[in-house]
C-alpha cells in the first residue's frame, strides 16, 4: 500500500507541473463562425425611428465651422499672419526680379571760386549747373546685377568764357559674383532662391490648413460626444426615478416586515449611484459645453441628427491600401512638409556663400570732351559738342576675393549636408507614420461595422424582450416598472448603434476632408 501511495505521488509531482505549463500563445483564436452581414433594410428601418432628417449633422455644420474656427482660434490667426507675411514676401521676390527704373537730378547748382594763376595775378570763376539721369537696374539669373546709368549736365561758366558746357554720359556696369551655385555661372540660382520661398509658404499654408481641419474635427468629435453624453444622461435620469419609485416602495415593504433592512439598503444604494452617474455626466457636458462655446458662442447646436452616407462605399474604398496611401500622403501636412523640407536641404546642399564669394565687376563709360567756344548760348554748346568733341572712353574689369579658403561656404556646406540627412529620415518617417494611420482608419473602420451589426442585432433582441414584457403586463403577471425598464433597455441599445453611426460619419467626413475619399 506504501509502495502504490508513493508511485502515485512521484507520478504526480512529474505530470502536474506539466500540465500547469505557461501556454503557446501562438495558438490564437477561437472557433471561426460565419459572422452577420450589413443588412441595410434593418439600418434604414432603425433610422427612420430613431434619428429624423431634421436638425443639423455634423456633415452639414463642418463648412460653418471652418469659418468659426478661422474667426476665434488664435493659432489659425496667428499662422494666417505668417502666411500673409510669406506671401508679401513672395510677391515683393517676384516684382524683385522686373528691372527698376529710377531717376536722379540737380536743379540747380552754383559755385564761385577764385583761383591763383600767377604772381599777384587771379581768376574768378562762376559756375552755374544742372543736370538729370537715370538708371536701369536688372537682376540676373545668376545672382548678379547689370545697371545701366545715362546722364546729362549742363554748366555756364561766367567771367571767363560765358559759354555753355553739355556734357553727356553712359555708363554700364556688372557685377557677379562667381561659383555661388553648382557650377561657376550658375543660370538657375535666382529660380532656385524663389523655389526656396515658394517652398516655405507651401510648407505654411499647408500647416494652416491642416490645423484649420484639425480643430474643425476636434469640434465636430467634442460635439458627437456630447450627444452621446446626453443620451446618457437622459438613460441615468429614467432609470434613476425607477430606482426612486422601487426606494419608496422597498420603504414600504420594510415597514411591513416583507423585506429585510439589507434588501431596502441595496435599492438604495443603487439609487445613489444613479443620481452620482447622474451628476458626473451633467458636469462632463456643461464643461464640455464651455469648451465648445469658445468656438460656437451663442449659435451652439442642441441636438445631431445623423447624415447620409454610403457605408458600404466608404468601406471598399478604405480596402484600397494604395489608393488611400497616396491620397492621404497627397494632404498629410507632416509629409507635405517633409518633402517640402527636403527639396528645400537639397537646394540649400548647392549653394555657397555669397559673403565670401569672389566677385568680378565689368565697367564701361562714355562721355564726350571738347573745349566750348567763348560767348556761346545754350543751343550753340550743343552744335560745338557735336562737331567738336571726341568721344572719352573708360573701360574696366574688377577681380576681388575676401577669403581664397571659403570658410563661410564650408561651414554653410557642412550645415545643409546634416540638414538634408535630417529631412530624409524626417520624410522616411512621415512616410512610416502614414501608412500606421491609413492602417488604423482601415481597423477603425472595420471594427465600427462589425460593431454596428451586433449592435443592431442587440436592439432586435431588446425589442423582443420588450415585446415580452408588454404581453407578461398585459396578462396581469409584470408592473408598470419592469415595462419602462425594458424600454430604457431598448433606448440603450439604440443610443448605442446611434454613438457608433457617429463615429463612422465623423470618419468619413475625415476622410474626406483628407481627399481620402473619391
Amino acid at each position: 500500500m506504501k509502495t502504490k501511495f508513493l508511485i502515485l505521488l512521484i507520478t504526480s509531482l512529474v505530470c502536474l507541473p506539466l500540465l500547469a505549463a505557461y501556454p503557446d500563445l501562438s495558438v490564437q483564436g477561437p472557433p471561426l463562425l460565419s459572422l452577420p452581414g450589413l443588412e441595410e433594410q434593418n439600418l434604414e428601418d432603425f433610422l427612420s425611428v430613431w434619428s429624423p432628417y431634421q436638425g443639423p449633422s455634423l456633415q452639414s455644420l463642418a463648412p460653418t465651422l471652418q469659418t468659426l474656427v478661422q474667426e476665434t482660434s488664435l493659432d489659425a490667426k496667428q499662422l494666417a499672419t505668417v502666411v500673409a507675411i510669406q506671401q508679401a514676401q513672395l510677391d515683393f521676390a517676384l516684382e524683385n526680379r522686373k528691372p527698376k527704373i529710377g531717376i536722379s537730378a540737380t536743379p540747380y547748382s552754383y559755385t564761385d571760386s577764385t583761383t591763383p594763376t600767377g604772381p599777384g595775378l587771379t581768376q574768378r570763376t562762376q559756375k552755374h549747373t544742372f543736370s538729370v539721369g537715370s538708371s536701369l537696374t536688372q537682376n540676373l539669373s545668376t545672382g548678379g546685377s547689370v545697371n545701366l546709368s545715362v546722364k546729362q549736365s549742363s554748366a555756364y561758366e561766367g567771367f571767363t568764357t560765358s559759354a555753355w558746357t553739355h556734357t553727356p554720359s553712359v555708363s554700364l556696369s556688372v557685377s557677379q559674383p562667381l561659383w555661388v551655385g553648382e557650377t561657376m555661372l550658375d543660370t538657375g540660382y535666382q529660380a532656385k532662391q524663389l523655389e526656396k520661398q515658394q517652398l516655405a509658404l507651401q510648407t505654411t499654408q499647408g500647416s494652416y490648413k491642416a490645423l484649420s481641419s484639425a480643430m474643425v474635427l476636434q469640434n465636430l468629435k467634442l460635439l458627437a460626444l456630447r450627444q452621446n453624453l446626453m443620451e446618457n444622461r437622459y438613460l441615468i435620469a429614467e432609470r434613476a426615478n425607477l430606482a426612486y419609485e422601487q426606494v419608496q416602495r422597498a420603504e414600504e415593504d420594510l415597514k411591513q416586515g416583507l423585506i429585510s433592512a439589507q434588501a431596502y439598503e441595496s435599492r438604495l444604494l443603487s439609487y445613489y449611484q444613479s443620481v452620482s452617474v447622474y451628476q458626473n455626466l451633467n458636469h462632463e457636458i456643461a464643461e464640455l459645453e464651455k469648451t465648445l462655446t469658445l468656438t460656437w458662442a451663442d449659435a451652439l447646436p442642441k441636438d445631431l441628427t445623423l447624415s447620409q452616407f454610403n457605408l458600404e462605399s466608404m468601406i471598399d474604398q478604405a480596402t484600397k491600401t494604395d489608393v488611400m496611401l497616396t491620397r492621404y500622403l497627397l494632404e498629410d501636412a507632416d509629409y507635405q512638409k517633409a518633402v517640402k523640407e527636403l527639396r528645400s536641404a537639397t537646394l540649400d546642399s548647392g549653394f555657397y556663400a555669397l559673403s565670401d564669394a569672389p566677385q568680378i565687376q565689368l565697367s564701361f563709360q562714355l562721355s564726350p570732351f571738347y573745349s566750348p567756344a567763348a560767348n556761346t548760348s545754350f543751343f550753340e554748346s550743343f552744335s560745338s559738342m557735336f562737331s567738336d568733341s571726341k568721344p572719352l572712353l573708360s573701360f574696366s574689369i574688377g577681380f576681388s576675393a575676401t577669403d581664397l579658403f571659403r570658410r563661410s561656404s564650408d561651414l554653410q556646406q557642412n550645415s545643409a549636408e546634416q540638414a538634408l540627412l535630417s529631412a530624409k529620415a524626417k520624410v522616411e518617417q512621415a512616410y512610416k507614420n502614414a501608412e500606421a494611420e491609413v492602417r488604423a482608419i482601415q481597423q477603425d473602420m472595420l471594427t465600427y461595422r462589425m460593431n454596428l451589426i451586433l449592435q443592431l442585432k442587440e436592439y432586435e433582441h431588446k425589442q423582443v424582450a420588450l415585446e415580452t414584457e408588454q404581453i407578461r403586463f398585459s396578462a396581469g403577471i409584470s408592473d408598470p416598472s419592469a415595462v419602462r425598464q425594458k424600454e430604457l433597455d431598448v433606448m440603450q441599445a439604440a443610443f448605442t448603434a446611434l454613438g457608433t453611426l457617429r463615429e463612422l460619419e465623423y470618419l468619413f467626413l475625415r476622410l474626406s476632408l483628407s481627399g481620402m475619399l473619391s
